[in-house]
């Protein structure tokens, strides 16, 4: 490893002792060419940023701008310099310097590899750190179907050659360690290395808003569930209309219902998904087609199955129909998310049909 160049990058906003020690402790191995960002910290800590600069590149502006911008500016700076391996760390003494350098060592040995440190949670861990990680775990399982225990580590490393990637990375505050996984995950795999878990008086130093950030990651998953449900009513409401009104044969009854319910639910799904959810400036005759395509497969199994199922069961319409889009929902959902792990990462479904 000392044939490579390290970087060991760690934001850090307000910061106390264990900063100093950190950086000290990392320079002593002389295995790091070290960069701190203080990210706009207060002017009773330059003190403590005086100190660290003795060990330590210090990158300074005076307003918290968040950790993502933190880390964007070492990255900056750091593709100005020689290429390397780039790790970044937590100034609040979270991660043991011999985590740091095992982290190190597998990303030199796998430089298309994005490295993380996996905490166990065992042991005196406060519960709010605990049932963050554990909903974003299954968050991030279900929406992009890969499994990664910590998803909220810092203690990551990974290669130069993906510095321009991870600049292009959206996000300013906490949500930016999120996108970055997010957007790995579709490029190049994601490892974890088991770390200690180490937290320092109930992890009170951290700057971790738990509503304002807590948004800021799941924000979209918020915007796009809503979307579903909203699409959802509409649907199921002008089907079980059309059903109750319609005075014609049952099979008739059936398709209609279903294909009026199905046109004006997926008009709505797609235009808010577009303009709302994703923000899309991909080309509308593009994504439309695409997006046809996969609603008028799950409106004819649709239609078939529920036509099919009344006539072997004679059941309740609307049971059936719950009971039909709900095996269709899962099963267009997992293909769809096989799809998208497995295109390069230029090719990504932006429009899920969750009807």
């Amino acid at each position: 490893m000392a044939k490579n160049k390290i970087y060991l990058v760690i934001p850090a906003y307000e910061p106390d002792h264990k900063l100093i020690e950190l950086v000290k402790e990392a320079y002593q191995t002389h295995l790091f060419d070290i960069i701190v960002i203080n990210d706009g910290s207060n002017h009773e800590y330059d003190s403590i940023f005086d100190k660290v600069s003795k060990y330590a590149t210090v990158l300074t502006y005076s307003t918290n701008k968040g950790k993502g911008i933190a880390l964007k500016t070492a990255y900056r700076y750091i593709s100005t310099l020689d290429a390397g391996i780039i790790v970044t760390a937590d100034s609040d003494g979270q991660h043991h310097i011999d985590d740091i350098i095992n982290i190190c060592d597998y990303s030199v040995k796998h430089p298309d590899t994005l490295v993380l440190g996996k905490r166990t949670f065992k042991g005196h861990v406060p519960l709010k750190s605990c049932l963050g990680n554990t909903i974003t775990r299954y968050v991030f399982y279900i929406t992009n179907n890969q499994k990664i225990y910590d998803t909220q580590t810092g203690l990551r490393a990974f290669s130069s050659d993906y510095l321009d990637f991870m600049l292009k990375v959206d996000g300013n505050r906490f949500e930016y360690e999120m996108n970055v996984l997010v957007n790995w995950s579709h490029m190049r795999p994601i490892v974890e290395i088991p770390i200690q878990t180490i937290y320092f008086n109930n992890n009170q130093s951290t700057h971790f808003r738990p509503l304002q950030d807590g948004y800021l990651i799941y924000k979209d998953l918020l915007k796009f569930g809503g979307s579903s449900f909203l699409s959802f009513i509409i649907d199921y409401s002008l089907y079980t209309l059309f059903i109750m009104i319609l005075s014609i044969s049952m099979d008739a009854r059936i398709i209609l219902a279903n294909t009026i319910a199905r046109i004006m639910s997926a008009s709505f799904n797609y235009t808010m998904n577009r303009r709302f959810v994703f923000n899309s400036h991909e080309n509308i005759l593009k994504s439309s087609i695409q997006y046809f395509i996969l609603a008028l497969a799950i409106y004819f199994f649709s239609t078939t199955l529920i036509t099919f199922i009344y006539h072997m069961t004679h059941m309740n319409l609307l049971i059936i129909k719950l009971f039909v889009d709900t095996s269709l929902f899962i099963c267009s959902y997992t293909i769809q998310l096989k799809i998208k792990q497995e295109s390069p990462p230029q090719v990504k479904l932006k429009f899920f049909y969750f009807l």
